[in-house]
């Protein structure tokens, strides 16, 4: 739902914005403008706000007809991965790899040890995925090799730590899982290092 969700909008927002808003914002602006004049010289001031309610009316019919498109751009494309990466490079390295990274001490003594490695080896696995992987995730570099760190640590968090329950305790961990899927998928998209690095 979040991959779909930030591809739906971020379509609608460039192909909307990007091809039909200038020209009809024109249109719409240049049509009201002679009305006024017109109702001035012509009418009463009842008629010139129902001659601009119409073209109120004519504006959101149109983005109504934009939004049950299902047509997307290639520019729409990239700026929905760009979305898409920033949204869970940023969070996730914010609210759970710095914190982490900040306070190792505090959470290397009773860290889950599912790979039987050692509590401070899984921590710093798990801060290695959700702090340095996910800035790689921001910027664009190394995209889908940056991915599988943190496929495999939500899949830890989603089915060792919440017993796999996806609709409760467990949600998070599902998204962000479900995200870095989509993502190891699609690739980086156009705004991104990788890209011009020709990778």
């Amino acid at each position: 739902m979040l991959v779909a969700g930030c591809l739906f909008v971020a379509g609608y927002i460039h192909q909307f914005l990007g091809e039909h808003l200038p020209k009809n914002f024109t249109e719409i602006k240049t049509s009201n403008r002679k009305g006024r004049v017109s109702n001035q010289e012509l009418k009463t001031s009842n008629q010139e706000r129902e001659t601009n309610n119409h073209f109120v009316t004519l504006y959101l019919e149109i983005q109504r007809m934009k939004i049950a498109s299902t047509k997307y751009s290639d520019a729409a494309f990239s700026f929905a991965t760009l979305i898409l990466r920033l949204g869970l490079g940023i969070i996730m390295m914010v609210s759970h790899g710095y914190d982490k990274l900040q306070h190792f001490s505090k959470y290397s003594a009773g860290f889950s040890d599912p790979f039987h490695l050692g509590s401070r080896v899984s921590l710093s696995l798990d801060i290695f995925a959700e702090f340095f992987c996910s800035c790689l995730l921001v910027l664009g570099l190394f995209t889908r090799l940056a991915c599988i760190p943190l496929i495999i640590a939500m899949s830890v968090a989603l089915f060792n730590a919440h017993q796999g329950d996806a609709f409760g305790n467990g949600e998070r961990a599902a998204l962000y899982l479900c995200g870095y899927i989509a993502l190891l998928f699609v690739g980086p998209g156009k705004v991104s290092v990788d890209k011009l690095i020709g990778k």
